[in-house]
């Protein structure tokens, strides 16, 4: 049977919104117009994504039922990003954030999704309600988002870590004055 590595299966990442439902005084006075959101997933290398927009509807909920897959293939950009997020002592390089973005370009409210809390739990969120914080870090709404991403996480771990044991197996340790030897220069040795 063939050996399957990580290399060898196609994984992916998923990042879907679902639902936005903001309180009647969200707006603080101002139109908010068209909604749209933006999901900064640049700490794994997948940019920036964006939902469709949608009519505001304070005191409402507004379904926008998006989602985004980004493959993932060893040594593409996300893998790369992914292995770089797991390796730092920062969780926080990990953060996917959710912003809601109004007519204007301002954003509403933001929240955040931790890759590497999931991968610790073994658990992607499925509509998973999170609160929607100001700059000032009040409450002004929530946003119910799905994030499948642990598979992909462990499958770039597993693939690290095999990388790592090839590394080791290929490494000769060499004695002190002595000079690294192939197979073809042990033939011309053996020939001369």
């Amino acid at each position: 049977l063939p050996q399957i590595t990580p290399a060898a299966i196609r994984m992916e990442l998923s990042f879907s919104v679902h639902e936005l439902v903001l309180p009647a005084d969200a707006a603080g006075g101002r139109n908010l117009g068209h909604l749209h959101v933006k999901v900064d997933a640049s700490c794994i290398g997948a940019g920036m994504l964006h939902t469709e927009t949608a009519p505001s509807a304070l005191g409402a909920s507004i379904l926008f039922d998006w989602e985004q897959c980004i493959g993932l293939e060893d040594g593409s950009v996300v893998w790369k990003g992914i292995q770089r997020v797991l390796s730092t002592e920062h969780e926080e390089d990990s953060d996917v954030y959710f912003s809601v973005i109004d007519e204007a370009g301002q954003a509403v409210g933001e929240a955040f999704v931790n890759l590497e809390q999931l991968l610790a739990k073994s658990a992607d969120m499925s509509r998973e309600v999170l609160r929607l914080l100001d700059s000032a870090d009040k409450v002004v709404g929530r946003l119910t988002v799905s994030v499948c991403a642990v598979a992909a996480m462990r499958a770039v771990q597993v693939g690290a870590a095999a990388s790592a044991k090839r590394g080791e197996a290929n490494t000769v340790v060499h004695e002190a004055g002595s000079r690294p030897s192939s197979a073809a220069s042990l033939a011309v040795e053996a020939g001369s």
